[in-house]
């Protein structure tokens, strides 16, 4: 029922943009122009993907499962063989100073995604109503991705097809109101929410408020500073009590992106959050990766991280420290097809993760290899 009354008030904004068209006379009918009274069709814009994988588990466990399903950040594949991470369906309206967006996501991974205490929002990943009310200013109110990381939960926008655990440790989206001022030398992004990966619901008083500032460095490199902060007990939530205002987090952002000589990609990506009980609880993250466009269809990548979680609070207690590395083989024969191999190595400071003998006699292991090829068909 939710799903109808939001292509409903879409679709409704659609129909009342036209008419405040026409109800404007035309100045030059004889124009060729594209935005004229009849066509705002051409303003909307719709995408599609399906996003399905293979996982093979090295370790050889003895349950399918027993990995990928138990280890939070590896939410995205979850389970040995064949797997549907997301199919995805997405329509969005761009007016010269209005639009609407809205972007829904199905499969395997769509709980750890967005994980909406609200039954209506289970598919949700965005919704949101946009206002240009002068160039290079746009308001945004409504649900909507964060501005903080690297990686996008859409695998062929990254260099990796696997997400790595730095993204994990990071929000996900917001419900609230976001700003977007975009200047010759910096671009601000700010936001007023309700918190992390929360959407309609709130459980305090105090909002979470976030910046980003954006800023070019020469014509190919960009550098992003980011800060968010607020009531813990609507953040990540494992710190305070449940409408506690008082306890606030802080988190701090870092992204640095640039293309070299044209084929080489680089991204650095480093975060920092703190509790507020008692400022001791933090975990960090550190991620690189290097991506280089061999052909127009065929790419490498390799990713390294190091992520650390001192008082278990993000990671659940599943471990202190984990660091990764992840080659991938990317090939792309088409506008709209891409397929990735992934070599992932993860080690980590506990025994986490199964062995091929712990059937019988209950042994964990530090490490974890395994490959994960994806096919992705998408519009975009």
């Amino acid at each position: 029922m939710f799903r109808h009354l939001i292509l409903a008030s879409l679709l409704g904004l659609l129909a009342s943009h036209a008419r405040a068209q026409t109800a404007v006379p035309a100045t030059d009918t004889t124009s060729g122009s594209a935005d004229t009274d009849d066509d705002w069709w051409r303003r909307i814009r719709l995408e599609a993907f399906v996003d399905a994988y293979y996982l093979a588990d090295w370790n050889l466990p003895a349950a399918p499962t027993a990995n990928s399903a138990g280890i939070a950040h590896r939410a995205f594949d979850r389970n040995q063989g064949f797997g549907l991470s997301f199919a995805g369906l997405g329509i969005a309206y761009e007016g010269e100073d209005v639009g609407a967006t809205l972007d829904l996501r199905f499969g395997g991974a769509q709980a750890a995604l967005i994980g909406a205490p609200v039954a209506e929002f289970v598919a949700l990943k965005e919704a949101y109503a946009s206002w240009r009310p002068m160039e290079g200013l746009q308001l945004d109110v409504g649900q909507f991705d964060t501005l903080y990381g690297v990686e996008s939960a859409d695998s062929w926008r990254n260099a990796n097809y696997t997400r790595g655990a730095l993204y994990f440790l990071q929000p996900f989206y917001h419900f609230g109101g976001r700003l977007t001022y975009e200047a010759e030398a910096f671009t601000l992004r700010a936001m007023v929410v309700n918190g992390t990966n929360l959407a309609v619901v709130d459980n305090n008083q105090s909002p979470h408020v976030g910046v980003q500032v954006l800023f070019p460095l020469g014509d190919a490199a960009e550098l992003a500073l980011g800060y968010y902060t607020g009531a813990s007990a609507s953040g990540y939530g494992a710190a305070a009590a449940a409408v506690d205002d008082d306890q606030w987090e802080h988190f701090v952002d870092a992204v640095l992106t640039a293309t070299l000589v044209g084929r080489l990609r680089l991204a650095v990506n480093g975060s920092v959050y703190v509790s507020a009980p008692d400022d001791d609880a933090l975990f960090y993250g550190l991620a690189a990766t290097a991506a280089l466009d061999v052909t127009e269809s065929f790419a490498l990548a390799l990713r390294g991280e190091l992520v650390g979680d001192t008082e278990a609070l993000v990671t659940l207690g599943q471990y202190e420290r984990l660091g990764t590395v992840t080659a991938t083989l990317d090939y792309h024969p088409s506008k709209h097809v891409y397929i990735r191999l992934d070599t992932r190595l993860e080690v980590a400071d506990r025994d986490l993760y199964t062995d091929r003998d712990t059937a019988d006699d209950g042994t964990l292991r530090r490490t974890y290899l395994s490959s994960t090829l994806g096919f992705v068909v998408t519009t975009d």
